[in-house]
């Protein structure tokens, strides 16, 4: 049989073994709370700080001259990056807001007057080009500074949340002769001008099954 001062010598060991593996518990929980509070705290260092784009200017077009003006540079910065005054045929946008359809005939007639041999059939061109515009909204009371808002040339209505992307690209056959992309914003008032006419949805209309 065991004597006493045995059963009270192991009983004292296991008092000690179990307050030791608390305390390995208690260290490895320690360890991981700050092993994670290390990856959270360095994964917020490493995310980039938000800034702010150097202030610049952007036309608003606000008249059917403007337009013209938009599709004047367009075709000159063709012409420039073609390096030669290929006969070009210009496609018709698929869907056509109002500003493409004018843009379109702005862009044809600003080739001409470039020098450029514009063609009335594809198969007779050397170049194909494209006109794409692009219109999207931002949010409201996006603020602008650093400029004098009593100088005329700057527009002193709020900064509209419409605008418009336009892209030509001129292609010889597999190849990019030329591509220009430039952005404009859009008085709120004329967005109208610049929306895709709605295409209608097909729905499938299914009467009782019996």
């Amino acid at each position: 049989m065991i004597k006493e001062e045995q059963r009270d010598f192991l009983r004292k060991i296991l008092i000690e073994l179990k307050e030791f593996l608390s305390r390995e518990i208690i260290v490895k929980k320690s360890l991981l709370a700050l092993l994670l509070g290390s990856i959270v705290f360095s994964g917020c260092i490493d995310v980039p700080v938000a800034t702010n784009f150097v202030n610049g200017e952007q036309n608003k077009p606000q008249a059917g001259a403007h337009w013209e003006s938009i599709a004047n540079q367009l075709a000159k910065t063709v012409v420039e990056q073609m390096g030669s005054k290929k006969g070009v045929y210009v496609n018709e946008p698929l869907e056509q807001s109002k500003f493409d359809t004018a843009l379109h005939n702005l862009l044809l007639s600003a080739l001409v007057k470039e020098g450029v041999s514009v063609a009335k059939f594809p198969a007779a061109a050397e170049v194909s080009v494209d006109v794409k515009t692009q219109m999207v909204k931002f949010s409201k009371d996006r603020a602008t500074s650093g400029y004098d808002q009593f100088d005329p040339k700057y527009d002193s209505g709020e900064t509209p949340q419409n605008e418009v992307i336009i892209t030509v690209n001129a292609t010889d056959n597999a190849h990019y002769a030329s591509s220009v992309s430039n952005v404009y914003y859009i008085a709120d008032n004329d967005a109208a001008l610049y929306k895709k006419p709605t295409l209608g949805r097909k729905m499938n209309v299914e009467g009782n099954k019996k």
